[in-house]
């Protein structure tokens, strides 16, 4: 493998590699974009692409791999589809939570706060009632197991898929700057994050490569493919997992907040629980014997 060629240098747009003094039959040889024209496969490969001349591009996919580049290529467009089925995800989910904040902000009434402090007051009591007959509160008032209720009357200081948002960043599209790094290195970054893959070679200025060279240039080529197929898997995953909390959040944000009217039965029913007489029989008979306790039925529990 030819010394030099792993001296760091920017990544070179088309023909760059023809020296200003170059012959015209080595003018030729440099890429011409008028003339010639491959599919895009990955931001990776066609930066590298743009460096060999045209007569070098086979030989280097053939070494390469034009499956490892095909696998690139749809882990790309993959991604744009994940992170536009996000975006769409979670605009539809802002518009749906603004429209419940306005329903919540309209039914923030002074009346509704009475009757949530009343039943918050009355359900610490009846909570009392029921530790001391052994029992618990959901035992009596079943309504509290629903997250609907459950939210409206212990709200929660932060909820968990607001702390996966935060988790859930765009991607960067990995980068393609070469490195110094000999192109025998391993070129897996340690890090997931696409854009840490580096180690791609640099080529000689001003003329065509060797058989041997090609063989280097495609290995180093195929050694940064690799390393970007790992953080392209990553960043699927990633994605996915956000779209797996954006669903969360929709069904929680479809838990609204019952109506003034259903707050009204709800207190009507534990005001009623409060005086019956099977509450009273339970606080009489006192907690069950170890083993004998079982559900209430629908009377004992109103």
């Amino acid at each position: 493998m030819a010394q030099g060629r792993l001296h760091a240098s920017p990544i070179m747009s088309p023909g760059i590699r023809g020296a200003p003094g170059a012959a015209p039959a080595e003018a030729e040889l440099s890429r011409s974009s008028s003339m010639w024209h491959e599919p895009e496969e990955g931001p990776l490969w066609n930066a590298m692409k743009k460096q060999l001349y045209r007569s070098e591009v086979s030989h280097v996919k053939r070494i390469v791999g034009e499956s490892l580049i095909q696998q690139n290529k749809l882990m790309w467009n993959e991604i744009a589809s994940l992170r536009q089925m996000l975006t769409d995800f979670q605009e539809q989910n802002d518009q749906f939570s603004e429209g419940l904040r306005q329903q919540v902000q309209f039914r923030g009434t002074q009346h509704r706060d009475l009757l949530r402090r009343q039943a918050q007051i009355i359900l610490e009591d009846v909570r009392s009632q029921a530790a001391a007959c052994g029992h618990s509160l959901e035992d009596l008032v079943p309504e509290v197991r629903e997250p609907q209720w459950l939210d409206f009357l212990v709200p929660k200081a932060a909820s968990h898929s607001s702390k996966c948002e935060l988790r859930c960043r765009t991607p960067t599209t990995p980068s393609t700057r070469p490195s110094t790094r000999p192109s025998t290195s391993s070129g897996v970054s340690g890090c997931s994050t696409p854009d840490q893959v580096t180690g791609v070679p640099s080529l000689p200025l001003g003329r065509q490569l060797g058989v041997d060279e090609l063989s280097g240039v495609a290995q180093g080529i195929r050694e940064a493919l690799e390393a970007e197929k790992e953080a392209l898997l990553s960043i699927i995953g990633e994605q996915l997992q956000c779209l797996e909390v954006e669903d969360a959040r929709r069904v929680e944000s479809k838990r609204s907040e019952p109506s003034t009217q259903q707050l009204q039965e709800f207190v009507h029913k534990l005001q009623d629980l409060t005086v019956s007489p099977s509450l009273r029989t339970l606080a009489i008979a006192g907690p069950p014997s170890p083993g004998s306790r079982g559900p209430l039925t629908a009377d004992e529990s109103l």
